[in-house]
């Protein structure tokens, strides 16, 4: 499996659906070099899906979309949900090293 969700991942991807149901049920997954070198991946609402980018289908129909070159590094992605002291954040762990928050509005 590509890319799996905690179960806190899965709650409050549930919540924002219900929150926002004009929105797709799609998120992009990006990824950049961080400051320190290494990897980072970041999350975003999917607004216009692209037809060449490769689709990944979630549990309770959601999907994540990512360019094809992203495959290799989105294998074993697991996507957790968090509260910080700076608010909740998605956070996603790779086997690569590579991690991010995606910080909610």
């Amino acid at each position: 499996m590509f890319v799996r969700l905690t179960e806190a991942a899965r709650a409050r991807l549930q919540a924002l659906r219900a929150a926002h149901p004009e929105r797709l049920p799609a998120l992009r997954l990006s990824m950049a070099c961080s400051a320190c070198g290494g990897l980072a991946f970041g999350l975003a609402w999917e607004t216009e899906p692209d037809p060449q980018a490769h689709r990944i289908e979630l549990e309770d129909g959601w999907y994540i979309v990512l360019d094809p070159s992203l495959i290799p590094y989105a294998q074993e992605l697991l996507i957790d949900h968090t509260e910080t002291p700076y608010g909740e954040a998605f956070v996603l762990l790779s086997p690569y090293g590579a991690s991010s928050c995606f910080w909610e509005e």
